[in-house]
């Protein structure tokens, strides 16, 4: 988009009322074990990132009178007589992204999803790792001797123990005890010095062997500051000031937030100067819409996870050289798509790719949940049309991880060299 285009978008946004409303997906309220030692973050039914949205529009816009008319004809066909929430349609309908939709989630979807985009909706989408969580309380309370770029250290860390949802190490750091933190950073050596002997003569895995080294050599030489035990219950400030930081962006900090009734969320809005309002879902179509498209931002990225995952790592004998020597890459079956789906797809990869100033997107350090999201639909607007992506069908799969990986690489860039410039280091 055009210098102009933005600045156009941006005084329209400026003149206009807005109104927001606030709601979220894999929202757990503490992390928590099951019987089977698996937390609450990587089981079937949740995932690692708490992931909320924020949609705003203009309160004279059109676009709450379409969506009642929208949910009314899909209530009837449904012959649903309570609310529909996103819940309504299981994450089967999304193991491949929108292809995989029921009929009744496609009628409501394919018209959803443009309605918001035609309506000119301004949205911000959180996702906050609940490793992350986890893993900077570690950081908190120990002392690192040698200097680090924070941000890169804490994404690659995340990264390391989400990809293998390793509930054998964060258990550890729950156990009601006085040394949780000299007992994880214990199981966190052992566990890294055991995949780099694994994995240091796959050459693949050459750039993973080489940060592992390192930080082995950072946690090696970090001694415990306080043996604090490590806190489960959710820290809702993370949301809080996301948000902060969006409204604030669009010059509307007095705006009206209405968030679905969930007391802790209102009070860290309140608590950050947020002008919150506590409103049940039933009673508010806004709510709604935003349950209904935090709902489909979570099954996708919950998909396109699941899809790329490597195995659970229950123990340190499951640390096998094979199960590094693959590459896991999207299934062919996300690509499949007819041509209703693929229009689909590059209108909302444009919308992302070309409205920046009606979008965000919030992290903490660890963002690739929210990068794979907007990436998967920015793939598809790289082709100007139908047939020329017909033309690559049998290279998508390769094509998409080469257009992830080279933008990982920018981002990751980006992130260290932002932190030199400011000389922004931890210790």
């Amino acid at each position: 988009m055009t210098f102009f285009g933005s600045l156009i978008m941006y005084l329209y946004l400026m003149e206009v009322n807005m109104i927001f409303y606030y709601d979220e997906t894999f929202h757990d309220r503490k992390i928590t074990q099951d019987k089977n030692g698996i937390l609450n973050g990587y089981s079937k039914n949740s995932n690692d990132s708490f992931i909320y949205a924020l949609v705003g529009f203009d309160e004279n816009s059109n676009l709450i009178d379409k969506y009642s008319k929208l949910e009314s004809r899909i209530k009837e066909n449904l012959q649903l007589d309570k609310e529909l929430k996103s819940t309504r349609f299981n994450k089967d309908n999304f193991e491949f992204g929108l292809k995989s939709m029921k009929r009744q989630c496609k009628d409501l979807y394919y018209d959803f999803l443009p309605l918001l985009i035609d309506s000119n909706f301004v949205f911000q989408v959180g996702m906050i790792s609940k490793t992350e969580y986890v893993l900077r309380q570690l950081l908190d309370n120990i002392n690192i001797s040698i200097p680090i770029i924070e941000e890169s250290f804490v994404y690659s860390l995340t990264k390391f123990i989400e990809r293998h949802r390793l509930n054998f190490l964060l258990n550890e750091a729950f156990i009601e005890s006085n040394n949780n933190i000299q007992i994880f950073l214990e199981k966190l050596i052992e566990l890294l010095e055991t995949v780099y002997v694994t994995i240091k003569d796959i050459p693949r895995e050459e750039r993973e062997a080489y940060a592992i080294k390192e930080h082995l050599f950072i946690l090696k030489h970090s001694t415990i500051k306080n043996n604090n035990v490590i806190t489960s219950e959710w820290n809702y400030s993370f949301i809080a000031n996301g948000v902060y930081q969006r409204l604030s962006e669009l010059d509307s900090l007095n705006s009206k937030v209405f968030v679905d009734n969930e007391q802790k969320t209102y009070e860290a809005f309140t608590l950050k100067g947020l002008n919150a309002i506590q409103q049940d879902s039933i009673n508010s179509i806004g709510v709604r819409i935003a349950d209904m498209f935090v709902g489909f931002v979570g099954k996708i990225v919950r998909s396109l996870k699941d899809d790329l995952s490597d195995p659970e790592l229950n123990s340190l004998s499951d640390i096998k050289k094979e199960a590094y020597e693959n590459r896991r890459l999207l299934s062919k079956e996300w690509f499949d798509i007819d041509q209703q789906t693929f229009h689909l797809y590059k209108k909302i990869g444009h919308y992302f790719m070309n409205n920046a100033t009606y979008w965000s997107s919030f992290t903490l350090s660890y963002f690739d949940d929210a990068a794979i999201f907007f990436w998967f639909f920015d793939y598809f607007d790289t082709y100007k049309c139908y047939n020329h992506y017909l033309n690559y069908m049998k290279k998508h799969v390769e094509r998409f991880n080469s257009f992830c990986c080279s933008n990982l690489q920018s981002k990751y860039d980006e992130m260290v060299k932002k932190y030199y410039m400011n000389d922004m280091f931890l210790k």
